[in-house]
């Protein structure tokens, strides 16, 4: 808990040692446990609910913290994905908070060009990037295996991996479908 589950916050003079929640420990070890024993990857992917200020912000760093120094995962990079800009600013600047527990500087991806540039390396890096980013003429950023996607507030913009048919009789998917694809 002490090298995995503390961080030290804050700046200058202000500084605060935070320490897990049990139900934050335990979140990250399962979710650890899940992706690297699944054999598909629909097995991979899950849930880990919060309630309003419940620590889900450094719920996600631990994990992310977990996830980079973890052998198994090949020197991963992390993409920790949004709806709204407001909330990707909130969570990049926990997360630049956090760097000694996760042995990096976090980025923000500008634009679904710069998040490309960025993925176009063989591992390693922790990028914040939104949504909108993905859409069906975009076609795909990266081939890697060892990209892992951590989608807050996902209740709101992940759907629609099946197709709708609109007003018009066109096919429709959800962003779910781009960022899969």
């Amino acid at each position: 808990i002490m090298r995995n589950f503390t961080i030290v916050m804050g700046t200058g003079r202000k500084r605060i040692k935070v320490v897990c929640r049990y139900q934050q420990y335990r979140a990250v070890k399962k979710t650890i446990e899940r992706i690297l024993h699944s054999k598909t990857i629909e097995e991979r992917n899950g849930v880990i609910w919060h309630t309003q200020g419940s620590g889900k912000s450094l719920s996600m760093v631990f994990y992310t913290g977990q996830l980079v120094v973890n052998k198994d995962m090949k020197n991963p990079t992390i993409v920790i994905l949004t709806d709204r800009n407001d909330l990707d600013e909130q969570l990049f600047s926990t997360f630049a908070n956090c760097k000694s527990l996760l042995r990096q500087t976090p980025v923000q991806a500008q634009s679904r060009e710069d998040l490309k540039r960025i993925l176009s390396v063989t591992g390693g890096g922790i990028v914040f990037t939104t949504i909108q980013k993905f859409s069906d003429e975009t076609g795909e950023i990266s081939t890697r295996d060892n990209i892992v996607v951590i989608a807050d507030e996902a209740h709101r913009s992940q759907y629609g991996f099946t197709g709708r048919i609109d007003k018009d009789g066109d096919v429709k998917y959800g962003n779910a479908k781009y960022l899969r694809d």
